[in-house]
């Protein structure tokens, strides 16, 4: 897939790929490059292939008998002009597939059909049972977290720290190194910046070096004794790489002015500090973009921490609320089911209906002058 990476960024530079898929780098992990490989390499196979579906799409088609997809999964094989929701003729063309050999573009919460009597027999469940066209995970995230509007923040945290805004204005700069797309509301768009290890370095302390036992509670509980700032104590989470603004695989993390001072609760506050540093710098990036925040809901298994949002409070200097569904990519795929099957109007009238929060973690000014 590297090689076949290089060959597709010969023939389309970054701007051009930004502008159509909505991010500026040519990934291993996109269709486009694996496709190409098969072309070049088990050519017999790629000859033989009939439809690419991606998973989403394959459900569907096996629940319906229809071959259709979601815009924001559909981007992410490489191929699909994410602005104008349609394939990209010229990304085809280079790859070698035909159009009618991919699903055709949906949108977010559009009824499908209902399911095939013998799936629902298979299945257990009603042939009435409407089948709806979903959306990825962050982007069902905005929609579970109430993102519908320009000035609100999204902070995923979970293995990867994902931070997203939604706004009014295509994007077209992609020196920032975000990510975006159309959002599943019509007319608005969405940016995504992100960390990759969040959560996930907090999992590695607790695996590698704590032997007592004590779970995240316990430790989240040592860390609040912590003064801000941790003594000193610096942590660079990037454990696994790093993601946005530079895609760099080979990066990695780092304890930095570690003394004979600190202990674990030291330790454990630095890697909190680290992400919430993180999430403000993101924060920062989006509103390079003109992506106003006034404040942040935090998501995903992370945000059950009241330690980890305070300090995350006190870092940007924002608001942190925490939603009463901490799930927000099912409450998202909820909300999608209930505007296809005809519950609700429109998605931002069903986001209304289910979002509530739960507490609002206001920032500690004293504490935001320490960070």
């Amino acid at each position: 897939g590297t090689e076949q990476c290089r060959q597709i960024a010969a023939r389309f530079d970054r701007q051009e790929n930004f502008l159509k898929t909505g991010t500026p780098d040519f990934l291993q992990i996109s269709s486009a490059p694996k496709i190409l490989w098969l072309r070049q390499h088990e050519p017999e196979v790629f000859e033989q292939t009939a439809h690419y579906l991606m998973l989403p799409d394959y459900v569907i088609w096996r629940l319906t008998g229809e071959m259709i997809g979601d815009p924001q999964d559909l981007a992410s094989t490489g191929m699909l002009d994410r602005q104008q929701g349609q394939w990209w003729p010229e990304m085809l063309e280079f790859v070698g597939v035909r159009e009618e050999q991919l699903p055709a573009v949906g949108h977010c919460g559009q009824p499908v059909g209902k399911v095939l009597p013998e799936m629902a027999r298979l299945l257990g469940i009603s042939e009435e049972t409407v089948v709806v066209v979903g959306a990825n995970d962050q982007t069902a995230a905005l929609l579970g977290a109430g993102n519908t509007r320009p000035g609100i923040i999204t902070a995923n945290i979970g293995t990867a720290l994902a931070v997203m805004a939604t706004s009014r204005q295509r994007v077209t700069d992609f020196r920032q190194g975000v990510n975006a797309g159309r959002h599943a509301v019509p007319g608005l768009y969405t940016l995504l910046s992100f960390t990759q290890t969040a959560a996930m370095a907090l999992t590695w302390f607790r695996d590698a070096l704590v032997t007592d036992g004590s779970d995240y509670r316990q430790l989240h509980e040592e860390a609040a004794g912590v003064e801000p700032g941790c003594d000193g104590l610096l942590m660079l989470p990037h454990l696994t790489g790093t993601a946005s603004p530079d895609f760099n695989p080979s990066a990695r993390g780092a304890f930095v002015g570690l003394s004979i001072s600190h202990g674990r609760p030291h330790m454990v506050r630095a890697i909190l500090e680290a992400v919430a540093y993180c999430l403000r710098e993101h924060i920062e990036r989006l509103g390079k973009l003109r992506a106003s925040s006034e404040c942040v809901r935090a998501i995903g298994g992370g945000s059950r921490s009241d330690v980890w949002l305070q300090i995350m409070a006190d870092v940007t200097g924002l608001p942190i609320e925490r939603p009463v569904c901490g799930e927000a990519a099912s409450l998202g795929a909820a909300i999608m089911a209930a505007v296809g099957a005809g519950y609700y109007d429109s998605l931002p009238a069903a986001v209304d209906e289910f979002y509530q929060t739960e507490r609002t973690f206001a920032p500690n000014l004293t504490h935001r002058d320490t960070y």
